[in-house]
């Protein structure tokens, strides 16, 4: 009888979502509580839980890494499912008081809440939609979002074995080599692991969902206590949530390159540029952790500015709010150490803007200083572990090696649009031939105008209306015009600030530009808030029987048109980035390769072949399967199912040591073990098992050496033999 992976997956997706609960949820409700952080007792049962969330993100991760290291990953499990009961007593108090004092307790729902719980309701269900496997008989088709979260499922499935510091679960050369890299996210998928004894995978997948729900919760907070949405607050967090659908004009640009270009579809539509800014959607399912660094600097933000506000001005406030700030920004620094550090840098300048232009209370400057000073001292063990290791703290991707040495940062113009077909042309044909460095940099400068325009597509519509009075004002005779309010300044002074940070400073500890990439979500975000409240005014306006100044009826079009696109972008995308694997096969059979019909089929008996080699070997085994290529779909695959130490993952240069360890060890096992999947005896497999301490190999029918009846594959003792899948013993 064939096994239903799909709805297994789903179903424990689903649970793992509610284990968060007392991760994200009771830890931030009981820091609120005796906080009581801008009069959180006071508030609403909704408004409590936006606080909650966010400070949760703030305090759990820091907590389970100090906790994890120092005691056990088991004691800050334990520690933080004891938030459950008491945040429940809590509620519990509260309702027993409201009762005997015959007031009902402020929940705080109506008049949009139903909608809202439909959003969040819809939210889970696109997460499940988007990353579970989706079986068709014994074919699986994964997400292509896939290719990163292996490894992130593999770094979660370390940190459950070995605890804090993770062990690199991809490369194994004479010993466990620490993780080298920003692995927060992972210990607490880990502890929620550990406590409700679900999968990794599941875990990491409902994690996207948390990492949306923070998001939301974040946009809430900032459009009550930042903006002060005041009566139109539910309305324009519903715009928000709306907006956070809404990218650039990705889909044109993949128009013109198949259409003009003739170029192929790509499996993600934002891949038409080289170093994308990319949109919400996608930044929640690729990569949550860095959205989750990005609440965290802004949570720590609202804190800072509402210092000077606080309700209780005391020292005890002004303590809490930078132990708060201080937890938040550690945490974000361990989530996302890119996204931390632009907004280090925007803080810089944002920091002197307020002080020496805007000549505000340096009450906000002093209180985000100090608070980033304690997380200074509370990242000083994160610290020294990547002080003690070979320096790469990137790893944020996989699909290379990896750096292990030098910067981590450089200067350089980020490359969006290829700059090949502009150097082909005057002047730049003849610099190109002196100075093909400076021509290449002039070329991609020229080319970030074009690339900005279609990457921001509706939000850059938007940034213009601020930035240009005529534009936002109405000038008629006898109007007043409204000046930007402080709020509204600082966002614009970050996006601006922004801009040029992401267009001339890169990471270079992988292929990627992963700090462009990251840190450009530090403007999206205010450039989402300014379009809520942009949308929410002029709706506000529109229904009075004012006529409309000249410019705001041809805007008013420009936005609807690029916002029309900007929905339709990050649908195809859903669409696409779903079905990239079942496209891909769709191909190969239109092609008659003989790959046709691999992915799917690898993917279903490698689920169930480690499935049945992870109840058959204890949890600290050393596995081995098939090397390849980084990028490869099927290395995807062996990675996210393995759930064991692997010696190495690709046979490329590193092997897989960009997340830690010796690269030294490489060669030799370049040499050993890869040829093992082509053809080998049991002997040569004995032989490489004990020189790199592999103790078993796992094979399957897409191994040449699976077809060799002399090949170790039918020779050594099996541990695990399904009909295409088999595990050996090699000790």
């Amino acid at each position: 009888m064939t096994q239903n992976i799909t709805v297994q997956e789903v179903i424990a997706t689903l649970w793992a979502v509610l284990a968060f609960i007392p991760v994200f949820v009771c830890t931030g409700y009981l820091t609120g509580w005796c906080s009581d952080v801008l009069g959180f007792r006071q508030r609403s049962l909704i408004e409590r839980l936006f606080w909650s969330i966010p400070l949760s993100f703030a305090v759990a991760a820091i907590f389970a890494i100090l906790i994890g290291k120092f005691i056990s990953l088991s004691a800050a499990s334990f520690l933080i499912l004891a938030t459950a009961p008491l945040c429940l007593g809590l509620l519990v108090r509260e309702w027993s008081q409201s009762r005997r004092s015959e007031r009902p307790l402020n929940i705080g729902l109506r008049p949009l809440g139903p909608t809202a719980i439909l959003i969040a309701l819809f939210w889970i269900a696109l997460v499940v939609v988007s990353l579970v496997d989706i079986q068709k008989g014994t074919n699986l088709y994964a997400s292509l979002f896939s290719l990163d979260h292996s490894a992130r499922v593999a770094w979660t499935a370390s940190a459950l074995r070995t605890g804090v510091p993770p062990d690199n679960p991809l490369y194994y050369f004479r010993q466990p080599a620490p993780l080298r890299n920003y692995y927060f996210w992972y210990v607490v998928c880990a502890v929620v692991s550990r406590f409700s004894g679900l999968p990794a995978r599941a875990v990491m997948t409902a994690s996207c969902a948390w990492s949306g729900f923070a998001l939301a919760a974040v946009i809430g907070l900032y459009l009550k206590h930042f903006l002060h949405a005041g009566a139109r607050l539910r309305k324009q967090f519903l715009i928000a949530i709306g907006l956070l659908c809404v990218t650039g004009l990705d889909i044109c640009a993949n128009a013109v390159d198949i259409l003009i270009l003739h170029k192929p579809l790509t499996m993600d539509l934002e891949w038409w540029s080289v170093e994308s800014v990319y949109s919400w959607y996608s930044s929640l399912f690729w990569v949550p952790h860095h959205v989750a660094g990005l609440v965290c600097c802004f949570f720590a933000f609202l804190l800072a500015w509402n210092a000077p506000s606080s309700p209780n001005p005391a020292r005890a406030t002004f303590i809490a709010n930078v132990i708060l700030i201080g937890a938040a920004l550690a945490s974000s620094f361990g989530y996302s150490i890119f996204v931390t550090f632009g907004f280090f840098l925007v803080m810089l300048a944002w920091a002197a803007w307020q002080l020496l232009i805007e000549r505000n209370s340096p009450r906000s400057v002093v209180t985000i200083a100090a608070g980033g000073i304690l997380s200074l001292v509370l990242l000083v063990p994160f610290l020294l572990e990547l002080a003690h290791n070979q320096a790469n703290p990137g790893g944020g991707s996989v699909s290379g090696g990896g750096s292990a040495a030098g910067h981590l940062f450089t200067l350089a113009v980020r490359e969006m649009i290829p700059p090949e077909p502009l150097l082909q042309h005057e002047p730049l044909r003849q610099l190109a031939i002196a100075h093909p460095q400076s021509a290449r940099n002039i070329a991609k400068l020229i080319l970030l105008v074009p690339s900005y325009i279609i990457e921001f597509g509706f939000y850059l519509v938007v940034l213009l209306i601020y930035l240009i009075p005529s534009w936002r004002a109405d000038r008629r005779p006898g109007r007043n015009r409204t000046p930007l309010t402080p709020a509204q300044r600082s966002l614009l002074f970050i996006v601006l600030v922004t801009l040029p940070i992401i267009s001339f400073v890169r990471s270079t500890v992988l292929k990627g530009n992963d700090f462009g990439w990251r840190a450009a979500m530090i403007l999206q975000l205010p450039l989402l808030l300014l379009a809520s409240e942009l949308i929410a005014a002029w709706g506000a306006e529109s229904r009075t029987a004012v006529a409309p100044p000249p410019l705001r009826r041809p805007l008013h079009a420009l936005l609807q048109l690029t916002l029309l696109i900007g929905l339709i972008s990050t649908a195809s995308n859903i669409f696409m980035v779903r079905f990239a694997f079942p496209l891909v096969e769709s191909g190969y059979r239109a092609q008659k390769s003989p790959l046709a019909g691999s992915l799917a089929h690898n993917a279903y008996i490698s689920w169930l072949g480690y499935d049945h080699l992870d109840r058959a070997i204890p949890p600290d085994a050393i596995v081995q399967f098939a090397p390849l290529e980084p990028g490869m779909l099927q290395s995807s695959i062996q990675a996210e199912d393995v759930n064991h130490q692997v010696a190495m993952q690709f046979d490329a240069d590193g092997c897989g040591v960009g997340a830690g360890g010796d690269p030294t060890g490489c060669p030799a096992m370049r040499a050993d073990i890869p040829p093992l999947f082509r053809y080998g005896t049991a002997q040569q497999a004995l032989a490489a098992c004990r020189k790199h301490s592999i103790q078993y190999l796992a094979a399957n029918i897409y191994d040449p050496a699976w077809h060799d009846p002399a090949s170790w594959v039918w020779k050594l003792n099996p541990v695990v033999a399904d009909p295409e899948f088999r595990a050996l013993d090699c000790r």
